[in-house]
């Protein structure tokens, strides 16, 4: 979860996101949450997958 400016942010782009970790209220429960400091674009790594063997 990200909270903050995010409007430069477009669907399934890569970014480097600086912020700092946050408990969130969500319904009733605890989730962590990042709270937007700066967003600006990247580039995709050489392998947009990440395998779990």
């Amino acid at each position: 979860m990200l909270n903050g400016n995010l409007k430069s942010a477009e669907t399934n782009g890569w970014y480097e996101i600086k912020g700092t970790v946050v408990k969130q209220e969500i319904d009733g429960g605890a989730m962590p949450t990042i709270k937007v400091d700066s967003i600006k674009a990247a580039e995709a790594p050489k392998d947009e997958y990440l395998y779990l063997f």
